[in-house]
């Protein structure tokens, strides 16, 4: 997690994977892609005593998986002009926000150019926040549902007040500490009380069974700390399951098979090997450490992911 003096302001522009999980406030895991770039990646973080607000764009479709780290909340929304991802088997669509509590699986999949925002507080700012508006909701809010579903207008006003901070950070005119609180302070108000309204809606969309939210804790734990060569019969028989069930608990999730996404998370971790790979490196000893033997069938898919063949890549960032 990317921990930033307080009042500060970081443009990061054109953003490997690597420096783009580093620089993410809030959640911590990897992210796989599952795509061709189409856009830049990049990402401005506006951190204003202890209140963060980041606003992203993912420039190719991907999927991410991670966890929020002890003491933090995010609240966060999709922004307009770009697709819509899924996190947690749900869409971020127009009046939607999803609350991100400590220790939560962070599991999000998009399936083009991206654009998102997050303002991630300490949990006792959050429930400080949230007392102003009902001091019994607090509690109820830390372990309800996880998305919600807003009011068009205070949605609106949220994407507005994002849109106003992010032109302010890029002409340069927060110019004063005092103005920055006043922004923060506004941010806090205007996210904290959507959630809290919206808490009461009849339209609330739950979360996930307890049953499903631990199958894909497994998986991503799978996926992040688990074999390079891994089945979907052996990662089935690790997680206590039939092959049916986590197929179709996976693929809700992510909007692929199990099978799918782990190619492409070991495809990834090729990839960084192979940027990093030293001289005298060859392709073909490279691919064989991860367990993959057919080469040519490998360098094909490794094309249409990244637009290149595994050759092309090896040594880039020696």
């Amino acid at each position: 997690m990317n921990t930033e003096l307080p009042n500060s302001i970081r443009a990061y522009r054109n953003l490997s994977f690597e420096e783009f999980d580093s620089t993410l406030v809030g959640t911590v895991g990897r992210t796989i892609l599952t795509g061709k770039a189409m856009a830049p990646w990049q990402q401005d973080v506006i951190r204003i005593d202890r209140a963060t607000l980041q606003i992203v764009q993912e420039g190719a479709a991907n999927a991410y998986v991670g966890e929020a780290p002890d003491g933090y909340i995010s609240i966060v929304m999709g922004l307009p002009a770009s697709s819509r991802m899924s996190c947690g088997g749900s869409k971020l669509d127009d009046g939607v926000m999803l609350i991100v509590r400590p220790g939560d699986p962070i599991i999000s999949q998009s399936n083009d150019i991206n654009r998102w925002c997050a303002l991630t507080l300490l949990t006792e700012d959050f429930t400080r926040a949230v007392h102003q508006y009902d001091p019994g909701k607090a509690e109820r809010l830390l372990n309800g549902p996880a998305i919600l579903q807003i009011s068009p207008k205070a949605w609106n006003k949220a994407v507005c007040l994002v849109n106003r901070v992010a032109a302010a950070v890029i002409t340069g005119n927060f110019t004063s500490p005092q103005q920055m609180r006043v922004a923060k302070e506004e941010l806090i108000d205007t996210f904290v009380s959507s959630v809290s309204r919206a808490f009461e809606d009849t339209n609330l969309k739950g979360r996930p069974k307890a049953s499903r939210s631990h199958t894909i804790k497994h998986f991503r734990s799978l996926i992040l700390d688990g074999p390079t060569v891994l089945t979907v019969t052996e990662m089935a028989k690790l997680m206590d399951q039939s092959e049916r069930t986590l197929h179709t608990t996976v693929h809700k999730y992510f909007g692929m098979g199990p099978k799918t996404l782990l190619l492409r998370s070991q495809m990834h971790r090729v990839r960084i090997d192979l940027m990093h790979a030293l001289p005298g490196t060859t392709v073909t000893r490279l691919l064989a450490s991860h367990g993959i033997w057919e080469i040519g069938r490998f360098a094909q898919r490794y094309k249409r992911v990244y637009g290149e063949y595994p050759s092309k890549t090896l040594g880039m960032l020696a």
